[in-house]
């Protein structure tokens, strides 16, 4: 009995441990974002930087550019995305609707991204307009939320 009840408490702690595990995005390192729709992934472009058409898909998710850094902010739950294209830079967002890299700015909501899980692949949702990072498969936008697929990322 002694052994059938410390099989049952180590297989509860493990399947405790993989459900909170698995409702939560990434902790501080380094990710791709990859187009649930494109297959493409959300990289920086270092030739034409602090631009709207700096934020691009990348056709391999092992490009230089498709690299990013997350930073994890514990008191709101936010991220802070810097693209290893452009060091010093982060992923960023205004109420125009476009997304760029532009200089890290301490304390700066436009920088800041949730990672929202759903049921079929994660969201990223701007923290200042509340609106989701979008693509048509080319160009890379904010849109509200829409649960379409061109909202996705894995």
């Amino acid at each position: 009995m002694k052994r059938v009840t410390r099989v049952l408490f180590t297989t509860g702690v493990a399947a405790a441990l993989a459900a909170g595990l698995s409702t939560s995005a990434h902790a501080d390192g380094w990710v791709t974002w990859q187009h649930d729709v494109s297959g493409k992934c959300l990289g920086a472009d270092s030739t034409i930087p602090f631009q709207p058409n700096d934020v691009r898909l990348y056709d391999y998710c092992t490009s230089y550019g498709a690299q990013w850094y997350e930073v994890y902010n514990g008191s709101d739950g936010t991220y802070l995305l810097e693209p290893k294209e452009d060091t010093g830079t982060c992923l960023a967002a205004y109420w125009d609707n476009d997304v760029y890299v532009e200089d890290c700015t301490a304390g700066n909501a436009y920088q800041r991204w949730y990672e929202v899980r759903t049921s079929d692949g994660w969201k990223l949702k701007h923290k200042a307009t509340g609106r989701f990072i979008d693509s048509n498969g080319k160009d890379i936008y904010l849109h509200d939320e829409n649960g379409g697929r061109y909202q996705l990322w894995h």
